[in-house]
């Protein structure tokens, strides 16, 4: 069950949560805001510090390493995510928003071609992710959404 622990749960092949994924399509989502939104589902409990917490929106990414339980922490690895929603939206105009549901299952799509290696890791934001160690991390790995398994 995910309510109240994230949009979306990466699981590795043996069951740990190797990832939380949160999606806010905020237009004006910067990483202070982010830095908020971690730290407020910190303080409530409902972050899995062992796990990579991943924050995103239509515009950018954020992540933390595993061990993020410092409030106030900024991210590890920040990314653009228009070249993802660009990807599957190729015509969708600059100022167009997503519905967050039609963000969610672009981002669970998204995760679960990173896990199975059906895209390319030289691109951004990718490359990012693979020098954070985050694609290694969630390799052949479970993605998971309250609407789809």
């Amino acid at each position: 069950m995910l309510v109240g622990i994230a949009d979306i749960i990466v699981r590795a092949t043996d069951g740990r949560i190797v990832a939380t994924v949160h999606v806010k399509n905020l237009p004006s989502l910067g990483p202070d805001a982010a830095v908020a939104l971690k730290d407020l589902r910190l303080e409530s409990g409902l972050v899995l510090t062992t796990a990579h917490f991943l924050l995103v929106s239509q515009e950018h990414g954020y992540l933390w390493l595993p061990g993020h339980a410092e409030t106030g922490k900024r991210p590890d690895v920040m990314f653009p995510m228009a070249p993802v929603v660009r990807r599957t939206f190729p015509r969708l105009r600059p100022r167009e928003r997503l519905y967050a549901t039609v963000l969610e299952m672009v981002v669970a799509d998204w995760l679960r071609d990173l896990a199975i290696g059906n895209v390319s890791l030289r691109a951004n934001p990718e490359r990012k992710l693979v020098k954070a160690g985050f694609v290694r991390d969630i390799q052949n790995a479970f993605v998971e959404t309250e609407s789809r398994p």
